[in-house]
């Protein structure tokens, strides 16, 4: 594999690594598994790869650790690593500030998401809440649960849950965005609407217009009051990073009277 050191920019590096090895355009997309056009496309600076586009790029061109890096760094992904000891330790790092972050939120609800938005970890006071609003039948929750399962498909949760088209919506944005990086959502929408057949088909539609910001309402009705609650998601390191891009955290503050004074109550 060439050296990268006269060929900075990604496009550069990719033609750079080809003609090393004697490719023409045709068969690096073949071993790429991706189209002749999008090679000179990605050669040329007219598009940004993704992740995974990388790392097919990279195998294909036979890096080593080191190239592997360097083409990594060039298409923007600074925090991947060529072999999976570097993912753990950086996951294992993030996991610390994650508990961390958790233990310091309460009394107020905290949880963990996956990249498929499945919950994988919670504080006690979330498991606090969900005795206080839902039936004992549905408390004791198996993690790994989808986030949609919770919020949308429970019933006693769909009952008290005044913002349910605005957080469908602000999840599913937030889904239809990171697909083009994320491989492991690359079905995840197609499965959470067969699993949730009653949410509206037009909540699923891509918005272009749509700017999902990282905070959400969460306002809950129950007996007659109304609890008001912000939800203010956090990922954890860069967006394009194994790590970082696995651990989202979702943290609920509330934004009433009634809602702070039942919070305090689960100190």
């Amino acid at each position: 594999m060439v050296k990268f050191a006269e060929a900075e920019t990604f496009g550069r590096i990719l033609k750079a690594g080809r003609k090393t090895l004697g490719l023409s355009q045709a068969a690096l997309a073949e071993l790429a598994n991706t189209t002749t056009r999008n090679i000179s496309n990605l050669e040329t600076a007219k598009i940004t790869p993704t992740r995974v586009m990388v790392t097919r790029l990279a195998k294909a061109l036979k890096c080593n650790a080191q190239s592997y890096s360097e083409l990594m760094r060039a298409g923007g992904f600074a925090y991947d690593s060529y072999n999976n000891e570097g993912i753990k330790e950086y996951q294992e790092d993030a996991q610390l500030a994650v508990d961390l972050l958790l233990e310091r939120h309460s009394p107020y609800p905290a949880l963990v998401l996956n990249r498929r938005y499945d919950i994988i970890q919670v504080n006690d006071s979330f498991h606090r809440a969900l005795e206080f609003l839902l039936d004992n039948s549905e408390t004791e929750l198996t993690l790994p649960i989808s986030l949609f399962d919770v919020l949308f498909g429970m019933q006693s949760f769909n009952d008290i849950f005044l913002e349910q088209e605005s957080t469908v919506r602000f999840l599913i944005q937030r889904v239809h965005r990171e697909l083009l990086n994320n491989e492991f959502c690359a079905n995840l929408l197609a499965e959470i609407q067969e699993k949730l057949p009653h949410i509206p088909k037009e909540w699923w539609d891509f918005d272009v217009n749509y700017q999902p910001s990282p905070n959400f309402r969460t306002d809950l009705k129950i007996r007659g009051e109304v609890y008001e609650t912000l939800g203010v998601l956090h990922s954890i390191g860069s967006p394009h990073d194994y790590g970082g891009n696995s651990i989202r955290v979702i943290l609920s503050y509330p934004l009433n009277l009634l809602a702070k004074n039942l919070f305090n109550m689960w100190k």
